[in-house]
């Protein structure tokens, strides 16, 4: 709502959701982690470490406006 508004760029929108999407998959590893096992973290744990790869691809790679 903000970037839609004006009061934040759109770049910088969109990058603020990539980081918290990415924290997000973090704690949740952590809770899966702790409250699932080593088994159950070890089958989410490449999935999740995939998409936290492209999202900070994207972060690092996509060009700043």
């Amino acid at each position: 709502r903000l970037a839609q508004s004006g009061s934040v760029a759109p770049d910088i929108a969109w990058r603020a959701i990539i980081i918290g999407s990415i924290a997000n998959m973090i704690f949740k590893a952590a809770v899966i982690g702790a409250l699932g096992g080593a088994r159950l973290f070890g089958r989410i744990a490449v999935m999740f470490g995939i998409a936290m790869a492209v999202g900070a691809g994207l972060l690092l790679l996509w060009p700043a406006s």
